[in-house]
């Protein structure tokens, strides 16, 4: 097998077994990669604890092309981005971008430029002070992922009108609609009544940004 070093953001992580995860990590190097995450959910597993939704990490990966799944031998953490997590609507919308990259982009097509775009738009959110800044975050990052994947954003103001119209116009072109952007919306309206401010509390729970 072929190992490969590579920098990636976890976009989804579902349970493959009691012990293993299946991850998809949008990647540097190597574009979207579907990864199999052996004995990663044991204990005394090095890699338990470091693949968290949304992290940026240091990937060791063992190329199958007949297997399905590549091999995630080893990981470091880079960015937990930890600012995301105390904010349900800027993690809504990192879930947003997560959801888009792994929707538009084919696995092993490389687009540095594009991962550039996540990797700033999730530091962007991680930074955002309150709900105008996370709808510009999103939107912007969304609007520079579509060009990246060839396809023309529509027009409007950075607003979160905006971002239901770049989530739509990604599901049409990619035949899969962004099942987070009702979560994202859904949280919008939430902060309005309460106030401009950013959102105490946890993170929605791991599958919300990346369903489907």
């Amino acid at each position: 097998m072929i190992s490969q070093n590579c920098e990636g953001i976890i976009l989804s992580r579902r349970r493959y077994s009691e012990t293993s995860w299946t991850l998809t990590a949008f990647t540097r190097e190597n574009g979207r990669l579907d990864l199999l995450a052996k004995g990663a959910r044991r204990p005394g597993s090095p890699m338990r604890g470091h693949l968290d939704l949304l992290n940026r990490e240091s990937l060791l990966v063992y190329e199958r092309p007949n297997a399905g799944l590549d091999l995630l031998a080893e990981s470091y953490i880079l960015d937990e981005f930890t600012a995301l997590r105390r904010s349900p609507l800027a993690f809504a919308g990192a879930g947003l971008l997560a959801e888009a990259a792994r929707h538009g982009f084919a696995v092993r097509d490389p687009h540095p430029g594009a991962y550039g775009v996540l990797a700033g738009g999730l530091e962007r959110l991680a930074a955002a002070g309150g709900r105008t800044d996370v709808a510009r975050a999103t939107a912007g990052a969304m609007e520079a992922l579509l060009r990246s994947m060839g396809y023309a954003a529509p027009e409007g103001p950075f607003a979160a009108g905006r971002i239901a119209r770049l989530a739509g116009a990604l599901g049409r072109a990619s035949g899969r609609p962004l099942a987070g952007l009702a979560v994202w919306q859904s949280l919008w309206r939430e902060t309005a009544r309460d106030g401009a401010g950013p959102v105490p509390g946890s993170a929605p729970e791991e599958s919300a940004p990346a369903s489907g």
